[in-house]
């Protein structure tokens, strides 16, 4: 527990990103966990049939604790890597892959190459986390990137045949609207003045074409 801890400090400290991509496996959503040092958070394996959160017992936990400046992770598993942490700011996020009505399966360990011994996913109740869609997450963030601008230029209509009315590349989007695949951005950067209103695929199979940054 300790020593999962210490190695959630060190990610910290290393700014282990507000700027990121879900990889891997094509996921569902976001979720954040309340940085409260009176709510645990509780892992669980994947539920049986109708099984409830309340009857079920967890395997590990995230605890929290008040520092200085801002709440801090206590204890963690040693394998406790999540997508996101960013404590300084109030962020700890992982990548939502399985959605029920009372469990979500999250990534609790973004390692590459995942530790034969560790798990990559577990189980948290939906009474204990915040889980939003992607379309809701890209809404709120700051600012977007697109993966390769070269294929997936600004248009001015959602639709793959519509004509690149201008290149994305290295410049920071705001979502406006989603519609299916797609979202409608403008420039994050109230500077810049060469890049109109348009569309851009964000998500193909299932899978992120950008990149979010959730500080300016």
């Amino acid at each position: 527990m300790i020593a999962g801890a210490l190695r959630a400090v060190a990610l910290l400290a290393l700014g282990v990103p507000a700027v990121a991509t879900a990889q891997g496996s094509a996921s569902v959503g976001i979720v954040s966990p309340p940085l409260d040092p009176d709510r645990p958070l509780y892992f669980y394996s994947a539920p049986g049939p109708g099984e409830h959160p309340s009857t079920a017992t967890p395997f590990d936990s995230v605890t929290f604790a008040d520092g200085d400046h801002f709440v801090g992770i206590a204890t963690a598993p040693p394998w406790f890597a999540p997508e996101g942490l960013k404590l300084d700011y109030d962020l700890l996020w992982m990548t939502a892959e399985t959605l029920t009505r009372d469990w979500v399966e999250v990534v609790v360990n973004t390692m590459d190459p995942l530790p034969r011994t560790t798990p990559r996913t577990a189980w948290v109740s939906r009474a204990d986390a915040r889980f939003r869609t992607w379309s809701e997450f890209l809404l709120e963030v700051h600012s977007v990137e697109t993966l390769d601008p070269e294929s997936n230029p600004l248009r001015n209509t959602p639709n793959d045949a519509a004509p690149g009315t201008g290149s994305t590349a290295g410049l920071p989007l705001r979502a406006l609207a989603i519609r299916g695949d797609w979202m409608r951005v403008e420039g994050a950067d109230a500077q810049e003045v060469r890049l109109p209103t348009g569309w851009i695929r964000w998500r193909a199979d299932g899978r992120l074409l950008v990149r979010f940054s959730l500080l300016s």
